[in-house]
Formats: C-alpha cells, sequence, structure tokens
C-alpha cells in the first residue's frame, strides 16, 4: 500500500513537473509572439508614418507643379498680350508712315502744282492742219516771244497706246512744223504737250 502511495506521488510530481514545464514554454511563446507583434505594431506605424510622410510630400510636390503651372500660363498669355500689342503698334506705325508718305506726295504735288501756276504760259501758238502730203495732221508751232525757245514735244495715242517724245527748238517769233516727215502723223484725240521749265505746261487735244 505504501507502495502505491509513493508511484502515486511520483506520478503527481511528474505530471506537475510536466505542466510546469509546459507553462513555462507557453509564457515563453507568447512573450515572444508579444515581442514579435509589438515589433511588428511598431514597423506598421513606422511604415504609416513613412507612407504619410510621402502622401504629403506628393501633395506638396503637385502643390508646387500647379503653382509653376500657373505661372508658366500666366507669362506666357504676358508674352501673349505683349506681341499681340507690339503687332498693334507695328500696324500703327506702317499706317503712320503710309499717311506720311501720301501727306508728303500730296505735299510735293501741290507745290509742283502752286510752281506750275506761279510760272507764267509758254509763248507758243500750236496749231494742226491737214497734212498737204502723206496723211494726218502737222503740228504747227508758232515762237510768240523774242527768244528761241527748246521745247519737248510729247503726243500720247489713247487709242493704241503709242507715245512720242521730240526736243524741238522754235527760233524767235519763227515757225516750227512736225508731222509725218518728222516722224509722227498727228490724228483727232491724240493729246500733245509741249514742255519748258521755265513756263507751265502746254497741253492739248488734237481736233
Amino acid at each position: 500500500m505504501a507502495d502505491a502511495a509513493a508511484t502515486t506521488s511520483k506520478a503527481w510530481k511528474l505530471a506537475s513537473a510536466v505542466l510546469a514545464v509546459l507553462a513555462a514554454g507557453v509564457g515563453v511563446f507568447g512573450y515572444v509572439e508579444y515581442s514579435a507583434v509589438g515589433s511588428l505594431t511598431a514597423q506598421l506605424a513606422a511604415a504609416n508614418d513613412e507612407a504619410q510622410q510621402a502622401t504629403d510630400a506628393e501633395t506638396k510636390l503637385r502643390s508646387q507643379l500647379s503653382q509653376a503651372q500657373d505661372r508658366t500660363n500666366t507669362q506666357a498669355q504676358k508674352l501673349v498680350a505683349a506681341e499681340q500689342q507690339v503687332s498693334a503698334e507695328q500696324q500703327q506705325l506702317t499706317a503712320a508712315r503710309r499717311q506720311m508718305s501720301a501727306e508728303q506726295q500730296q505735299l510735293q504735288s501741290t507745290r509742283n502744282q502752286l510752281a506750275g501756276e506761279a510760272r507764267q504760259e509758254l509763248p507758243i501758238r500750236l496749231t494742226f492742219h491737214d497734212a498737204m502730203f502723206g496723211a494726218g495732221k502737222v503740228a504747227v508751232l508758232q515762237n510768240l516771244s523774242d527768244s528761241d525757245l527748246e521745247v519737248t514735244l510729247e503726243v500720247q495715242n489713247a487709242a493704241s497706246g503709242a507715245h512720242v517724245r521730240r526736243r524741238l527748238v522754235v527760233n524767235a517769233h519763227g515757225l516750227l512744223r512736225f508731222g509725218q516727215a518728222q516722224g509722227w502723223a498727228f490724228a483727232p484725240g491724240q493729246v500733245v504737250t509741249l514742255n519748258n521749265e521755265k513756263y507751265r505746261p502746254m497741253v492739248q487735244t488734237v481736233s
């Protein structure tokens, strides 16, 4: 009976020891697991912080990029506006130059007209007669002054577009005939101009 009790006591002691070892192992395992979970939690928190920092940095960069694009667009708009203004000013300058040129031409024409009006009439009588020989008419230039006159005779034929230009000298109080024999047959409708720089031009239509 005493042997059975001793055996039972040993079995309980052995079971208690085993349970103690198991309990110790469970405790160690739990501690290890707790430590691992804590480490993972810390790593996760750190990762979340880094992710948040990355998100903040991305947001900041996007904001900076948007601001830079806005500045670029504003500068581009200013540049376009400046180019349009320069173009408008150049057009105004061109228009002003054209107007000035037109005014200068008009002024010069007025001066020439006034200068021509200030000159005396050309002392030449111009008449036209039928040619005695050949076709057409003959121009007769009569010098009414006391000096020889050099004139430039120009004739325009509006119908054919033909044109002639001759320098002629008419003696004082003399006559000069110019017709087919001299290289031009006058016909009705032709415009004849006599020029001398000291006198107003004489313009006459052949009739």
